[in-house]
């Protein structure tokens, strides 16, 4: 089930990103350096593997509840933390020219209907998934592993020079390790 819901996030991901290739929409108007290598009509194949990253990693944060509200309130938690997420990446990914926004404007020159997106998609993506009910261990290894794409992002956003992305890398840090240990106080030991 998880491998048809991957696919699913591949598919989704990718066809997105064509739309907004070809569109500007939903995003705002960008296209793809060669940088991230072989690309499906000007969309790099890994493009989808970074939303089945993205989606599958902000659904690791914390418990999930296996009703449908649960599954509506995680699909909300999974589009902030994928803009949490995109307010260190897309920055550094225009700065370092993966990618390339027409236009002025937004944080860094990233249009803020990208982030309003990434929410909207990043929250729907996550709906593909069977209900998962995290373990602790489980939990504590995507976080850690979110926290280190964005502690990777965000130092070469203070790097490259963008304050604003390193910063939101920071935050968004402190914001994963606190979602979990909320969501496990009872199981934590504090020293």
């Amino acid at each position: 089930m998880l491998w048809v819901a991957a696919a699913g996030i591949w598919l989704g991901g990718m066809g997105v990103e064509w739309i907004g290739v070809h569109s500007g929409w939903p995003f705002g108007v960008y296209h793809y350096s060669d940088i991230l290598g072989f690309g499906v009509y000007e969309v790099p194949v890994t493009m989808g593997f970074a939303w089945i990253a993205v989606v599958c990693n902000a659904v690791l944060i914390g418990k999930n509840s296996s009703d449908w509200q649960g599954r509506l309130i995680r699909a909300l938690k999974v589009g902030f933390w994928t803009v949490v997420l995109d307010l260190c990446l897309d920055p550094v990914a225009f700065d370092r020219n993966f990618w390339a926004w027409e236009g002025e404007g937004g944080f860094y020159g990233v249009p803020l209907d990208n982030y309003i997106s990434w929410f909207i998609i990043g929250a729907l993506l996550s709906l593909l998934l069977p209900n998962l009910q995290n373990n602790r261990r489980i939990s504590r290894q995507g976080t850690f592993l979110y926290q280190m794409i964005l502690l990777l992002f965000g130092s070469m956003g203070f790097q490259g020079g963008l304050t604003g992305s390193g910063i939101a890398a920071a935050v968004g840090i402190l914001l994963a390790e606190g979602s979990y240990r909320y969501a496990y106080r009872h199981q934590i030991k504090v020293v």
